[in-house]
């Protein structure tokens, strides 16, 4: 199919793993051109500006949600509240839900973005890094994203997503397309990642949700090509995901080792990586022996993290970095003590932990997260020669 088209329709369906997507054969009709894409590693904070700048996070300075820096960090704040919790251990509860409010409601954070369980004497060095959700915003730390892009090439974007609900999404960008109006649609669909953490690829659960996005995305396609009569139209995914197996109780593993309990270096316990700050430079290696011996776990060296686009030498992020194998999950983390039923964030080779994209544009369909931005620019090269668009 020709990019040279008066309206496009991109739709970021988060969660959306290439492994779930080919089970279902979900809207193999509509769009036969598929591939399986090498997502980044990390979690949705680091493929969002890898997808909308086409460059590794090293580069963008986005990787992961919270970061630690030599003074104190966004996060100071709420570290007061520690030695109201160790007096009155039952009040910690109510704390924890005044503190995600605040970050939710006052900051703005998305709700699975909030404080998780960080114990609040460890937020005093913590910031969280700047985010971005779906397709947003028109730079990243000066980058030019792909709304930049379109405004360059004189295209009128139409964005729908977070925290609007995906239906109501995708109702909205229906009656832009009835009515006629030109240019990019960019949806981001962000509750189907949700429900997998929760019911995973289990068939039976899953098998309503799906359908009911098969049916909106299909309706989509239909009254797109209907309106407009040749439009490019694709469904990609920021990463895939993964049924949880088990979990390793990472912190209490290496409470017990000695030589990690004399370095006790600073810690960050997400889901399925954990990340240390040495006190001193002498402890390294027996940090580093200590996370070794963790059970379903490898430890990330320098070399690994510099071919994935995440090495930071000045330690924003950590020195030492832990990665659980797919399926494993740190419990306790500072995500939860609750075991998911499905995450992600795992090593982006792992099979359930590939993102997707479906398309019914016939060209060369990209590997990674990378390749999809320049897909998607080569669209918007195609509809920067279209008479018809418009200059927002």
């Amino acid at each position: 199919m020709s990019c040279d088209a008066v309206a496009a329709v991109v739709i970021l369906v988060d969660g959306l793993g290439w492994v779930l997507a080919e089970r279902t054969g979900l809207l193999r009709d509509l769009l036969p051109q598929r591939a399986p894409i090498r997502s980044v590693l990390g979690y949705s904070s680091a493929a969002f500006p890898a997808l909308l700048t086409g460059l590794p996070p090293a580069r963008t300075g986005q990787w992961l949600l919270f970061k630690r820096g030599g003074e104190p960090g966004s996060l100071a704040g709420l570290a007061r509240l520690a030695g109201v919790a160790e007096r009155w251990p039952r009040l910690e509860p109510a704390l924890r839900r005044a503190a995600a409010g605040w970050a939710i409601h006052l900051r703005g954070w998305p709700a699975h973005f909030s404080t998780f369980a960080i114990p609040f004497p460890e937020m005093r060095h913590l910031a969280f890094a700047d985010h971005v959700m779906g397709w947003a915003p028109a730079a990243i730390n000066g980058t030019p994203t792909l709304f930049g892009h379109l405004r360059a090439a004189g295209i009128t974007t139409h964005a729908f997503g977070y925290p609007t609900p995906d239906q109501r999404s995708l109702a909205s960008a229906m009656r832009h397309i009835d009515a006629g109006h030109a240019g990019m649609y960019l949806l981001y669909l962000w509750q189907l990642d949700d429900t997998l953490h929760h019911c995973a690829t289990d068939p039976l659960q899953m098998a309503g949700p799906l359908a009911s996005y098969a049916a909106g995305l299909e309706q989509l396609y239909i009254r797109a090509q209907a309106r407009f009569g040749n439009v490019p139209f694709a469904v990609i995914s920021d990463h895939g995901m993964a049924t949880v197996r088990g979990g390793v109780d990472v912190r209490s593993h290496l409470a017990a080792q000695p030589a990690f309990a004399a370095a006790l270096p600073q810690a960050f316990y997400d889901s399925t990586m954990a990340r240390f700050w040495l006190q001193s430079e002498s402890d390294r290696a027996a940090v580093q022996e200590a996370l070794s011996s963790v059970p379903h776990a490898q430890l990330l060296d320098e070399s690994r993290l510099a071919a994935e686009g995440v090495l930071f030498r000045d330690g924003r992020f950590g020195e030492l970095f832990l990665l659980m194998d797919e399926g494993w999950v740190i419990n306790p983390s500072y995500y939860g003590a609750q075991l998911p039923a499905g995450m992600h964030g795992y090593d982006p080779d792992a099979p359930d932990s590939l993102a997707t994209l479906l398309t019914n544009v016939e060209a060369a369909l990209p590997t990674d997260l990378y390749g999809v931005h320049r897909f998607l620019l080569d669209i918007i090269a195609g509809m920067g020669r279209h008479a018809g668009t418009r200059r927002t």
